[in-house]
């Protein structure tokens, strides 16, 4: 996570980029807020040092999949790929 984090963070800032004209205040918001939490993430990754941060870690990342889901569901078929970054970050991370 420490190394690649900053992969899916970059492809969300894209998405986010992407599907601002179909996005209200609330939903940027609320993807703004995940792109928080993808950082605090990567920044906890980086500094990690005991099972407890791991799973830190794997708990932040289950709070974002849960939060880029229910966005993306709020967007029908355009939110597709905002679930499919969701889903990998979750590979390999701990997956629900």
């Amino acid at each position: 996570m420490a190394f690649q984090g900053n992969i899916p963070l970059f492809y969300r800032r894209g998405e986010l980029q992407r599907l601002e004209p179909y996005l209200n205040t609330e939903q940027r918001l609320v993807f703004e807020a995940v792109c928080n939490r993808i950082n605090a993430a990567i920044e906890t990754a980086q500094h990690a040092r005991e099972e407890a941060d791991r799973q830190e870690i794997v708990s932040i990342l289950r709070d974002v999949y849960r939060s880029l889901t229910a966005g993306a569901d709020k967007l029908d078929i355009r939110g597709n790929a905002v679930k499919f970054i969701g889903q990998n970050l979750l590979m390999g991370n701990g997956e629900e």
